[in-house]
């Protein structure tokens, strides 16, 4: 079929991707030492947003239960809202606030200075 004869597999690119001249090349100085680095990569600020928005919608659908279960029209629908984005909000700050400190304390010991010199 399609000009490939059934009767003898051709491993010729199983060979050559797997090979270790590839391997090689995707190892690269730069790459292993960003793996390396303890700040917050892309994926980190991803699931900041995720979340984020989690929290939002959990809260969301606990004030609608509690609104549900009292009888009030929306009151803790609307504070569930409130209280989800405050929360994330706050560990958001938390989380960059952290990473932002381990990231000057690295920058600072790479240069030889304390990183609280600047800050009085």
């Amino acid at each position: 079929m399609f000009g490939l004869s059934s009767a003898e597999p051709n491993y010729s690119l199983v060979k050559i991707f797997t090979s270790g001249y590839f391997l090689s090349r995707m190892e690269d100085e730069k790459r292993s030492k960003q793996g390396s680095r303890k700040g917050l990569s892309g994926g980190d600020f991803a699931g900041l947003g995720i979340q984020f928005a989690a929290a939002i919608i959990v809260f969301l659908f606990a004030g609608q239960w509690v609104d549900n279960r009292l009888g009030t029209n929306g009151l803790f629908t609307i504070a569930g809202v409130f209280i989800g984005a405050g929360a994330a909000f706050y560990s958001m700050y938390r989380k960059i606030s952290a990473a932002q400190k381990q990231d000057d304390e690295a920058r600072s010991a790479n240069r030889g200075a304390d990183p609280r010199d600047g800050q009085r």
